[in-house]
């Protein structure tokens, strides 16, 4: 899990997610309880791949990935 601030100062926990289908995401969770959790797709088709890339990413590739993300689905 990593921990990071958006440009709009919002507190997010970063996890990996994954489907059924074997696609990995990168699943933003907020700190505060009046945001949805987001999600993004990640170009990998193995775990280990899709953590080496979320571990790798600096501030602007993560707020690029959250500009492109989407509220997570609810089970």
């Amino acid at each position: 899990m990593r921990r990071f601030v958006d440009n709009q100062g919002r507190h997010w926990d970063l996890t990996l997610g994954r489907e059924s289908w074997g696609a990995f995401y990168i699943l933003f969770v907020p700190r505060a309880s009046d945001t949805a959790i987001l999600q993004t797709l990640l170009p990998s088709e193995r775990a280990e791949e899709a953590e080496g890339m979320l571990n790798g990413m600096d501030d602007d590739a993560l707020q690029e990935y959250l500009s492109k993300a989407e509220p997570k689905p609810m089970a």
